[in-house]
C-alpha cells in the first residue's frame, strides 16, 4: 500500500506543470557538468539476477555509457530500485536528467530515484552512505540541485524532504 501511495505521489509529481524552468535548467546543467562519462561498469556488477524483471531492468542499460542512454531506453516504468548499487551509482546522472527533462515520459522514475537518494527513517543505508562518499563535491551538489527541482514540483513530498535534508550542505 505504501508503495502504491508513493508511486501515485511521484506520478502526480511527474505530470504536474509546477515546474520551474530555471531550477530545471540549473539542475540539468549541474548534472552534466559534474558527472563525466567513463566506461560503463562490468556486466557482472550491473546485472541483477534476482528475477526476470530484475534482469530485464538491468539489461536496459548494461554495457552502455550513461550519456548514450535516453528516455526511449528508460520509458515504461523503469524500476530504479531493481538496479544494483553499482549500476545506480553509474547511471544516476541519466536517471536525474530524464526526471528533469522528460517528467511526463519518466512516469514513476522520479519516485525510484528520489527514494534511492533518501535515507529511510533519517538514517542512510550503507549503500546510500557509500554513494554519497564516492561522489565529488560537484556531484553531490548536482544531486542536491536535482532534489530542489523535484521539491519545486511537489513541495509536500516527504521522500524529497528526507533526501534534501540528507544531501544538504554538500
Amino acid at each position: 500500500m505504501a508503495l502504491a501511495h508513493a508511486r501515485a505521489e511521484l506520478s502526480y509529481l511527474a505530470m504536474t506543470d509546477a515546474r520551474s524552468p530555471t531550477l530545471d535548467s540549473e539542475a540539468a546543467a549541474a548534472v552534466r557538468a559534474a558527472f563525466s562519462c567513463g566506461p560503463p561498469p562490468p556486466l557482472v556488477d550491473v546485472l541483477n539476477e534476482h528475477c526476470p524483471e530484475c534482469r530485464a531492468t538491468s539489461l536496459r542499460v548494461a554495457g552502455r555509457r550513461w550519456d548514450a542512454i535516453g528516455i526511449a531506453d528508460l520509458e515504461g516504468n523503469t524500476e530504479i530500485p531493481l538496479f544494483t548499487a553499482v549500476a545506480f551509482r553509474y547511471y544516476v546522472p541519466i536517471f536525474m536528467l530524464v526526471c528533469i527533462e522528460e517528467p511526463t515520459r519518466a512516469d514513476c522514475m522520479p519516485l525510484g530515484v528520489v527514494e534511492r537518494l533518501a535515507p529511510k527513517n533519517r538514517k542512510p543505508s550503507a549503500e546510500l552512505a557509500e554513494l554519497r562518499a564516492k561522489m565529488t563535491t560537484a556531484q553531490r551538489a548536482a544531486v542536491h540541485a536535482f532534489l530542489r527541482a523535484m521539491r519545486e514540483r511537489d513541495p509536500g513530498s516527504k521522500p524529497v524532504s528526507r533526501a534534501l535534508e540528507y544531501w544538504a550542505g554538500v
